[in-house]
């Protein structure tokens, strides 16, 4: 009998601990809530703030926003990107499904659904720079942020995508107006990139520029802060979740106790 070499064994060990290191990807379309089931409607408010009976994310992500402008906005809302009518924004009409908005505080006509709760009867984007605001992801466990697509970013918009890991460092993202361009000229939106640092270029020609505090570390992001000055929304975000030390550590305990057995009898071949 022969045993294979135990730097075979460490290799596939330091494969299955590598592999281990993220969950397969998460893409979030915003056609359901975080649970890949519960259908989004359009005019949901999915902000807690603005309708805290009814919770529409938890699993993976709570979403939440901000409100640094003198004016208000309405909060996080759903939009139907594909509906045809009525609609207070075309340009958000590029055929996306459901999109992630703040909403116009000059619409506050509410409806109440049996299922879904709260609904705005016409959901609509933010566009004064007095009512900016964000639309916020607080993770539950630390993440790969890998990217997101930015809808309707043109005309007097700008947009600044904020990481923030666990120590507080942050990588920026400073989306210019023209990053996108207007659906059907072009799609109307266009996907950002969170994995690099590199100048990226929108479809509308708009050049996005990026910058990190040192020590930024991007396998440990636990928020994403997307900063609207202007109109504009959001659609699909996608992901890793880093799973917690205590399950990497055990595959290490187990990768090392492989490595240290050894049978009676058998000799290293090869």
């Amino acid at each position: 009998m022969y045993r294979i070499k135990r730097w075979h064994v460490a290799v596939a060990c330091v494969a299955v601990l590598v592999g281990a290191s993220t969950t397969p990807g998460v893409i979030i379309t915003f056609d359901t809530e975080d649970d890949f089931t519960t259908p989004l409607m359009n005019g949901q408010i999915v902000d807690p703030a603005f309708d805290p009976v009814d919770l529409e994310f938890g699993n993976l992500f709570d979403v939440s926003s901000t409100s640094p402008g003198t004016g208000p906005h309405l909060g996080v809302t759903v939009f139907d990107s594909d509906q045809c009518c009525p609609s207070e924004d075309d340009d958000l009409l590029v055929n996306r499904g459901n999109i992630l908005i703040l909403q116009d505080d000059e619409e506050p006509g509410t409806m109440l659904h049996p299922n879904v709760g709260l609904r705005y009867q016409r959901p609509d984007d933010e566009d004064e720079f007095s009512h900016r605001g964000s639309i916020v992801f607080d993770f539950f466990n630390p993440v790969v942020a890998n990217s997101i697509d930015l809808v309707d970013v043109n005309g007097d918009t700008f947009v600044v995508v904020t990481l923030t890991d666990s120590a507080g460092k942050q990588r920026q993202y400073d989306v210019p107006n023209g990053f996108t361009n207007n659906f059907p000229t072009l799609n109307g939106f266009d996907t950002l990139n969170l994995n690099t640092l590199a100048n990226q270029v929108g479809e509308g020609g708009g050049t996005v520029t990026a910058s990190q505090d040192i020590g930024f570390d991007s396998l440990d992001v636990r928020k994403l802060d997307v900063f609207f000055i202007g109109s504009g929304g959001l659609d699909t975000l996608r992901f890793e979740v880093i799973p917690e030390p205590t399950t990497l550590m055990l595959l290490a305990i187990g990768a090392g106790l492989l490595v240290r057995r050894r049978r009676k009898g058998q000799r290293d071949v090869g």
